[in-house]
């Protein structure tokens, strides 16, 4: 290597005469090669070493190659075996069977078996397992008494080749296949003279004929010699044919009728069964057992399974009763052939009998004894619960752990006692909930990383005043410049997107599985509305055309809603998309002005009556210039109503009947969203004549909604409590903070009329508050599921609040009276940490065209100016999951 050269690599010691060549050096593998000797503490070697180690290598392996084509090349002549691999022949050659095979056909004396053995020394009288053709490992080798290998041990070389089983009706000594069980077993014993021994005391037929085709199909083992020396099935049928094994290995020692212990029972025939119980404590002085070997009654030992690595028992014991009639039937044909079977009397029958009966039993005393064992780990009794841990995934039934420091808030559901009044915390099955809600992980799951970066991107540019001010105005410069194609496109990209679930059905379908897949629930709403002074030049007819078809449309969310998300869903729909905003309006100050509005008759009784279907309006005029003779209310009579005033309020509500209607055929609640202050009240009005009508036998399928950042809410709020209570009807409200701020409060300063809105946030959060406070009592005071109350809030205060009154009132978690809701693509970390812990919770998700609902969005920036400019953590929180989605996971 060259000092002077400025390119060089120090660690295969060479130089270069520019930079590109360095850099292709650095990829080569003589380099990387290097590398790793130098990991290794190892000096590097030449370009020219390295290619001679390569070529060496590629000869090796193209030989190899060429031998692995050849079969013949892996074999051994002696034993006439065939091996697919070196190291399949190499273990073989050092196999006992191989070396005895060697020995004998070169007429020398045999090796002495002992030194394949760790210790030549056995107790007398004790009888172990062997398994021949294994690799010896470390000096360990297996002793064999060339009779009990069963399919559990272990392969004598890699050559072996599992197969198949047999069926139940296929012959185990010959091709033949049988029609049924019987037909087959009947087909061996007059074939093959094949019997199964002790057949009266076999209690699963079908079990052990199974595990015999097992035998021979899978594992290719003789039944009588049990040893796998067999390439496949039709070999070892004809060495069992030739051989005259078409029997079972059965009466020889214990441990072959161990291998069929569990298709046997003896309990009839123990000689001790008239003066002993079967099923009582084994005699220890009978039974001796030092933890390695057994000794049974005969004097016989077996040794521990532990300690062979092919001793498995089987935990099948199937008690099949059809089998009985089945072995009934085959016993009397083997009598007819004259078979007895081998060992069925005499004193070597009673001493195999005693002996699988301690077996028996002292298998049953493990398996309790082991059970008793793993229940004592735990001391008490406690219902598992569910615990998440904040830096993975992974839901652990474990033990309670503190994995929030001063965070976690374990939600528990005390429950009284009818006779001591004295409440009993139930640990709750759900995970626990972390009440400064920072469980990122939890709350994205459902958004893919594209959309993570497009909310960070959406919550930055709506923190900048300078364009949440003036949004209107750079939409209209933004369709002039692009092009309303190209900037609807843009906005559904970033805003749009992050806010709304789509334009179509089919196009938020996909956004409600997500959703629905990690527990949150949808609120559908067709976010179509108008405003005093739109569409004044438009004519009537379309107005009225363009009415229908948005009541079509929230027909059609509700059945949308009903497909995709199922029964007991909800659907938010909204007034002004029903009516003239000049004719709503009238009809709110006519609402306003009336201090008993339950004098007012019910509409909807009105409504449905056929008495009345042909006179609506005239009867509906005629309700209400009673109510004006009765009262003689000046303000009220100062407001009139002409024909088509009438007419659109009675469309108004024979629209909402219909969507009612639907929402009760469907089974989907729907809630009526609430507006501007000119309007509120008659919407509000309309609501509670809505569950008036509908929120009867226990189903709330109307909701309203009560905005605290209006100063008269709590006393509105009130009222409608009592008239509920009055009328026995469901109360179901949605608590909102509220979204028409600027707009009220520019309003009041422009015609004089004192500011509706609370002062200030603080103001808002009691009003808010008191509210639920308010529900919270009425639900205690009347009947069970009277009052349903749903949280809309993005303050994570409020939920707190609402969880810890929830606690307090004894309201479980998952319970239909209290909800919890939130906007699509806002506080998600709360919504779903709420889900996650077993709330019932929602998302509203408005879809519909894009140009409807660039109102609703630049609104939503308005009104949430405050929240965006203090939303630090939601961007946060973005920004750290997509971090863990992009970037590597460090452990």
């Amino acid at each position: 290597m060259s000092a002077s050269s400025p390119y060089t690599c120090i660690t295969c010691h060479v130089a270069f005469t520019n930079g590109e060549l360095q850099r292709a050096h650095y990829k080569t593998d003589w380099h990387r090669y290097n590398l790793k000797r130098k990991v290794a503490d190892l000096g590097p070697i030449s370009a020219n070493e390295f290619t001679e180690k390569v070529e060496a290598i590629q000869q090796q392996n193209s030989a190899k190659m060429i031998e692995s084509n050849d079969r013949s090349t892996f074999s051994c002549k002696e034993c006439g075996k065939g091996f697919t691999s070196e190291n399949g022949m190499l273990n073989h050659t050092k196999s006992k069977k191989h070396i005895e095979t060697v020995a004998r056909n070169a007429n020398l004396p045999k090796v002495d078996p002992n030194q394949y053995t760790k210790s030549s020394q056995e107790s007398p009288n004790v009888e172990v397992m062997e398994e021949d053709d294994v690799e010896d490992d470390g000096g360990w080798s297996d002793v064999d008494d060339g009779d009990t290998v069963t399919h559990a041990s272990v392969a004598e070389d890699e050559a072996q080749v599992l197969g198949t089983p047999l069926r139940l009706e296929e012959c185990l000594f010959c091709s033949l296949k049988s029609s049924n069980l019987e037909e087959n077993l009947s087909h061996m014993a007059h074939a093959h003279s094949f019997f199964l021994p002790d057949f009266e005391y076999i209690t699963d037929l079908p079990g052990l004929v199974e595990y015999l085709d097992e035998k021979v199909g899978i594992y290719h083992v003789c039944l009588w010699c049990n040893k796998r020396s067999f390439h496949d099935v039709l070999s070892v049928q004809r060495h069992m044919t030739a051989k005259g094994h078409c029997k079972m290995l059965f009466d020889d020692n214990p441990n072959a009728a161990w291998e069929y212990v569990d298709f046997y029972d003896y309990s009839a025939s123990h000689p001790d069964s008239n003066d002993k119980n079967v099923d009582e404590d084994i005699d220890s002085n009978l039974l001796e057992t030092n933890g390695f070997e057994l000794v049974l009654p005969s004097g016989k030992t077996v040794g521990h399974r532990t300690l062979l690595r092919y001793y498995q028992q089987s935990l099948s014991n199937r008690n099949n009763v059809r089998s009985l009639e089945l072995v009934n039937r085959i016993k009397d044909k083997y009598r007819a052939l004259g078979w007895s079977g081998p060992g069925t009397t005499g004193e070597v029958f009673q001493r195999k009998v005693r002996d699988l009966k301690y077996m028996q039993q002292w298998k049953a005393k493990q398996h309790m004894r082991l059970g008793v064992r793993n229940n004592m780990h735990q001391h008490h009794f406690r219902v598992q619960v569910k615990h998440f841990y904040p830096s993975s995934s992974i839901n652990c039934l474990c033990r309670t752990v503190q994995l929030f420091s001063k965070q976690i808030c374990h939600q528990s559901t005390s429950v009284a006692n009818a006779h001591t009044n004295e409440k009993k915390d139930l640990k709750s099955e759900y995970p626990l909930l972390d009440t400064k809600f920072n469980q990122y992980r939890i709350a994205y799951r459902y958004r893919r990383s594209i959309e993570l970066l497009r909310g960070y991107f959406v919550y930055r540019i709506f923190s900048i005043n300078l364009l949440v001010n003036n949004q209107t105005k750079i939409a209209q410069w933004g369709q002039r410049i692009l092009g309303t194609h190209l900037f609807n496109a843009i906005l559904k990209l970033t805003t749009f997107g992050h806010f709304v679930g789509g334009e179509t059905p089919r196009e938020i379908t996909p956004v409600i599985k997500r959703l629905q897949k990690y527990g949150v629930r949808p609120i559908l709403d067709y976010s179509v509305e108008s405003d005093d002074g739109d569409a004044s030049s438009t004519s009537a007819e379309d107005v009225e055309r363009m009415h229908d078809l948005n009541t079509d449309k929230f027909i059609e969310c509700i059945k949308t809603s009903h497909s995709v998300c199922g029964p007991n869903n909800l659907v938010a729909i909204k007034v002004t998309a029903l009516i003239k905003p000049s004719s709503l309006k009238k009809f709110n100050a006519f609402i306003k002005a009336i201090p008993n509005r339950s004098a007012l008759p019910s509409l909807f009784e009105l409504i449905n009556d056929k008495c009345n279907q042909g006179n609506l309006i005239e009867s509906f005029e005629k309700s209400m210039k009673e109510y004006f003779d009765e009262t003689q209310n000046n303000t009220s009579s100062n407001i009139t109503f002409t024909r088509n005033d009438l007419s659109d309020i009675l469309n108004l509500i024979t629209r909402l009947n219909r969507i009612a209607q639907a929402s009760v055929e469907e089974n989907i609640s729907i809630m009526v969203d609430a507006e501007q202050t000119y309007f509120q009240a008659a919407i509000n009005y309309l609501a509670n004549e809505l569950q008036r009508y509908y929120n009867k036998n226990d189903s709330a399928f109307i909701y309203g909604t009560y905005q605290c950042y209006l100063k008269e809410t709590l006393s509105s709020l009130k009222d409608d409590l009592a008239q509920a209570e009055k009328y026995g009807y469901i109360f179901a409200a949605k608590l909102v903070r509220g979204a028409y701020m600027e707009q009220e409060r520019r309003l009041a300063r422009e015609q004089g009329y004192e500011d509706p809105i609370n002062p200030n946030f603080e103001a808002t959060s009691r009003m808010y508050h008191a509210c639920l406070d308010e529900v919270l009592k009425s639900i205690q005071k009347r009947h069970p599921n009277q009052v349903r109350i749903v949280i809309a809030s993005h303050n994570e205060d409020t939920i707190r609040y609402a969880i810890q009154q929830m606690k307090d009132l004894n309201i479980r978690r998952g319970s239909s009276l209290v909800s919890f809701a939130s906007l699509y693509g806002m506080s998600d970390y709360v919504a779903f940490a709420l889900a996650n812990s077993g709330y019932k919770t929602y998302k509203y998700l408005p879809y519909g065209p894009i140009e409807s609902l660039q109102p609703y969005l630049f609104r939503r920036a308005q009104e949430n100016r405050a929240v965006f400019e203090k939303a630090d953590k939601d961007r946060r929180l973005h920004l750290k999951a997509l971090k863990d989605r992009v970037l590597p996971s460090k452990i």
